[in-house]
């Protein structure tokens, strides 16, 4: 088995989804323990003035007067890390979560399809980019000895148990998952690191440490089975950011919005189905939430598309009131078919759905519609407006042209004919339309396709009810 440890080192911050703006002010977390409040994490720009972590606030912000503080929230952390496994499903159908801050995602089974093990480390570590976490990468036979490297701060490969055993020598014995009074029981003992550890006798290792040691430490290098619970996805996708400030402007919502829309679409990917329609709440602070829907001429799965489309959407959009949180659901989940490539270089005129969804961001839903036929057979009764890519009933009527004239105009009549622009030549085939009595707009009409004497086919009637008086009613192309 191949294990691959994601380690989010910094989710405490991470998680705070700060817009670059707002990035380049300091920023730090603050956790509030029993011995009093410090600082765990700090921004680049928060250590650039001197804030370290371990610091009490007001010492922090003795250094550094500007300095941004907010609360360490471990239960937004855990949620987000969730989310992180549901987006994780797209590289592997087997992944652990491990809190606070770990996936384990077993790669074996997957790896070949990323071109190998080189490839799906490169994929892991765009994808975690584009979402603006960092993140380290072990890979390594077992998900105890890949855990335990990437919580040292590794970054690395591990081919064997025998390049693990290599690698885990080097780790100091503070790093490993035991009670403090053992720890100090093992640096008072002599013993700094995993590599004294591994030439101990078990014997002694097991009176040192406990048989449940021993069993993690088998499992550890490969030598005892290591079952993990697999994290199940949900049957829906609902993950939130919630904002460290409250945001005012359109723009600064589209960065937290990014990053559910990467994390929705690891999800879909995985589950391979895709959304019509996605819901999105806007939560401000002192007025009620705001709801908005974004919706899709075809199921989509790709993040950047609809990040594209809620781009339009949201910059005719005024904002109700400063937001403090977003929140993002999808709950309809179709079957995705994928795209199939056109042989022609072109693309063979084939349908672009993301035009119509484009024109709808920008021009509101109500603004764009189609046309489909309608069960009767009045010419001026037989379509109507209905959303774009709507199906009307198959019917078969004889050939009509599509531009119509409304209403119908007088033609008149030279010996015997009807005239436009000259006599029409009419083609002998005739459509006879006697229908309309139910809902009081009757029409008997015998329709005829003509030619006039420039070559342009018109669609003409004689209308009996009216004095057998000729009428051209449409064009064809």
């Amino acid at each position: 088995m191949r294990w691959l440890a994601i380690r989010f080192s910094r989710l405490p911050l991470e998680v705070l989804a700060l817009d670059p703006g707002a990035a380049s002010r300091p920023w730090a977390v603050v956790e509030h323990r029993a011995e009093g409040a410090c600082l765990v994490m700090v921004n680049v720009p928060a250590a650039a003035g001197g804030v370290q972590p371990g610091l009490s606030p007001p010492a922090a912000r003795a250094l550094l007067p500007g300095l941004e503080l907010v609360t360490r929230d471990r239960q937004r952390e855990h949620r987000v890390l969730e989310g992180l496994a549901s987006w994780a499903l797209q590289f592997s159908s087997q992944v652990c979560v491990c809190h606070p801050d770990t996936l384990l995602v077993e790669v074996a089974g997957s790896r070949r399809l990323f071109g190998g093990e080189t490839g799906l480390t490169r994929a892991v570590r765009g994808a975690v980019g584009a979402l603006a976490y960092e993140a380290g990468l072990v890979l390594a036979p077992t998900p105890g000895g890949a855990l335990l490297l990437a919580r040292d701060g590794r970054q690395e490969r591990v081919a064997d148990v025998a390049a693990l055993k290599r690698s885990l020598a080097k780790v100091s014995v503070t790093a490993l998952p035991l009670p403090r009074e053992k720890l100090a029981a093992l640096e008072s003992a002599g013993l700094r690191d995993c590599g004294d550890l591994l030439v101990l006798p078990r014997d002694a290792l097991g009176r040192r440490l406990g048989a449940g040691f021993l069993d993690w430490w088998a499992r550890l290098l490969g030598e005892a089975p290591d079952p993990l619970p697999l994290f199940r996805p949900p049957e829906h996708f609902h993950q939130e950011v919630e904002l460290p400030v409250a945001v005012e402007s359109v723009e600064a919502l589209l960065f937290p919005a990014r990053r559910l829309l990467l994390m929705l679409e690891g999800f879909l990917r995985a589950r391979q189905v895709a959304v019509a329609r996605l819901a999105w709440l806007l939560v401000h602070e002192e007025v009620a939430s705001t709801g908005m829907t974004q919706g899709f001429q075809a199921p989509l799965q790709d993040a950047m598309a609809m990040l594209s489309l809620l781009k339009e959407r949201m910059s005719r959009r005024v904002l109700a009131a400063p937001v403090m949180r977003l929140v993002l659901r999808a709950d309809e989940l179709l079957a995705y078919e994928g795209k199939t490539e056109s042989l022609l270089r072109d693309g063979g005129g084939a349908r672009d759905d993301g035009f119509l969804d484009r024109l709808r961001a920008r021009l509101g839903t109500q603004a764009v519609s189609g046309l489909c036929l309608v069960a009767d057979h009045r010419p001026e009764h037989a379509m109507r407006q209905c959303a774009p890519g709507t199906r009307g009933p198959r019917l078969r009527f004889p050939e009509r042209p599509q531009w119509l004239l409304d209403p119908p105009r007088v033609l008149a009549v030279r010996d015997g004919r009807p005239w436009w622009r000259g006599p029409l030549t009419l083609e002998g085939e005739r459509e006879r339309i006697d229908a309309g009595w139910w809902d009081g707009r009757p029409v008997r009409r015998d329709y005829f396709v003509a030619r006039s004497a420039s070559g342009t086919r018109l669609w003409v009637f004689i209308d009996p009810e009216q004095g057998k008086r000729w009428f051209l009613h449409g064009f064809f192309g």
